[in-house]
């Protein structure tokens, strides 16, 4: 069965106040059968590429809460999706949380027998157009890796940065600059790492949020931990979108976020849209690539396998330094 939960909390520190609302597809005894139908479209995405927003919309819900919805934008929200055991190819561990964030915006709606809440939200609990000092200093040889992270450790007390950029990110003169928003410090590190590293192959450096702050990565570090994308899982046909980049399309799942690695199975559907003759037939050979969006997209109620789905767009990785599968 195709699973959710949705928790929606008040923002205390904002002085916000009503009781937790909590929407979910199971239940004390199991399988909730009779729970809402839920439609969602939420992007995972690095800072300086940024994407829409994410919604999400309940049908069905209660007059209370639909009463409620002035009194949400700002409130803190989870997203929990995948499916539970029951069919054949289900798998309960890809369940998990995709979106902890806040709500932007809120919209209660009444159309005959139709009551529906609507909700725009934001993945993580900042807004990265919203203005804020970001000083960066970075010294003659200093590692970008460093700089990056006192600056977000700076503008966001408290929050938490974990990863790193590859270790040849070594600045090559002095440089000092206050950004004003997150997204501008963003583009910055991932343009200043390009021009360090020049080749081609060279995604760039990346900021992503996360629950409980930011991830820093890019495409030069080890391929630690790679993830087998099992051939059941995939939908459709795996995908040329650009040079080296592929998108993925497979049930939804939790399991997975930008800046992870994957790996494809041997003769996976590939469907061949680019026109760079190089890349067309890499898939079987070199099945390394690199996360760099991810988009759940579903609506509960719908029956075909292609309405409750995870689409993956990745980068190929040349060489990886060491590689460790996990299924």
């Amino acid at each position: 069965m195709r699973y959710y939960t949705i928790i929606i909390s008040p923002d205390v520190s904002a002085g916000q106040k009503f009781e937790p609302i909590i929407y979910t597809s199971v239940g004390e005894l199991g399988d909730n059968y009779s729970c809402l139908q839920l439609d969602l479209d939420i992007y995972q995405a690095p800072y300086h590429a940024p994407a829409p927003f994410g919604t999400v919309t309940l049908y069905g819900v209660s007059f209370e809460n639909l009463k409620q919805s002035n009194y949400l934008p700002g409130a803190l929200i989870q997203v929990f999706v995948g499916m539970t055991a029951g069919l054949p190819f289900a798998n309960p561990d890809q369940a998990g949380l995709i979106v902890e964030g806040i709500i932007l915006q809120s919209f209660g709606n009444w159309q005959g027998t139709n009551v529906a809440l609507s909700l725009v939200i934001a993945s993580g609990k900042i807004d990265p157009s919203d203005d804020i000092n970001l000083p960066l200093t970075l010294k003659k040889g200093d590692n970008l890796t460093q700089a990056v992270t006192e600056a977000l450790r700076t503008g966001y007390i408290g929050s938490i940065v974990t990863g790193s950029f590859s270790d040849n990110l070594v600045a090559v003169q002095d440089e000092f600059a206050i950004y004003t928003n997150l997204k501008s410090l963003s583009s910055w590190a991932n343009s200043a790492s390009k021009l360090i590293n020049t080749s081609p192959e060279y995604y760039g450096a990346s900021i992503v949020p996360t629950p409980k702050g930011f991830t820093l990565f890019d495409s030069n570090i080890p391929v630690i931990n790679n993830t087998l994308i099992n051939y059941t899982d995939i939908i459709g046909s795996v995908t040329w979108l650009n040079v080296a980049t592929i998108s993925v399309k497979v049930v939804m799942r939790a399991d997975l976020e930008v800046g992870n690695y994957i790996s494809l199975p041997f003769l996976a559907p590939l469907v061949n849209t680019a026109t760079f003759g190089q890349y067309r037939n890499q898939l079987a050979f070199n099945g390394v690539f690199l996360i760099t969006q991810l988009r759940h997209q579903g609506s509960s109620r719908q029956t075909n396998a292609d309405s409750w789905v995870t689409v993956i767009n990745a980068v190929s990785i040349k060489d990886p330094q060491y590689l460790i599968t996990e299924e």
